[in-house]
């Protein structure tokens, strides 16, 4: 395991190489880390695997508030360090944002979405939850987020940890959900 220092943070950086002409550079999803890519990393193959983790992640503790475009940035530090001119990179969940900006690269040949953030989820009841607990706009949505927010903090012990996550205020990635994920224009983009 190498680390990086980009900007301020110690970047845990899985790197397998196998001499190939390919670089494929993995980037993970919504409260994950460069562990996702599991058994993938011991699979032979004839490419170079990166992976690494950002801020966020059981390994980097952010010091600012987390959001698409610091991940983003972060990422970009990452690529300008990897060798390779031709680089395939796998943006999982929330890492396919982070991938559809590094696509942008010279350096980068494809960019494959694994389990992307679909942008029809805005129609979804689930975001129309989430948006109402996290971020009220009538006074029928501040009182129901108060219920919901208070059901969870009594039920921390029993509710869903997956859950929590996006909508509990002292979790970092709660800022990506309240600004980037609630975003209809950034997700329909």
């Amino acid at each position: 395991m190498n680390t990086l220092e980009i900007m301020g943070y110690d970047i845990p950086v899985y790197v397998k190489d196998n001499n190939a002409k390919v670089t494929l550079l993995f980037i993970h999803g919504f409260h994950s880390s460069h562990e996702f890519i599991g058994k993938v990393k011991n699979l032979e193959n004839n490419y170079n695997i990166i992976s690494f983790s950002m801020p966020g992640s059981k390994f980097v503790k952010p010091t600012e508030e987390l959001s698409i475009a610091l991940l983003t940035k972060v990422a970009k530090k990452v690529l300008e360090q990897v060798k390779s001119s031709k680089i395939y990179i796998l943006g999982h969940s929330l890492g396919g944002f982070v991938a559809s900006e590094l696509g942008r690269s010279s350096k980068v040949k494809k960019v494959i979405y694994l389990c992307p953030i679909h942008p029809n989820i805005v129609n979804t009841n689930l975001f129309k939850w989430l948006k109402t607990t996290i971020k009220p706009e009538s006074k029928k949505e501040v009182i129901l987020s108060k219920v919901i927010m208070g059901g969870m903090n009594i039920a921390k012990h029993i509710a869903d940890p997956s859950v929590r996550k996006f909508i509990d205020p002292e979790n970092p990635w709660f800022d990506i959900s309240k600004n980037d994920l609630l975003n209809e224009g950034l997700i329909r983009e």
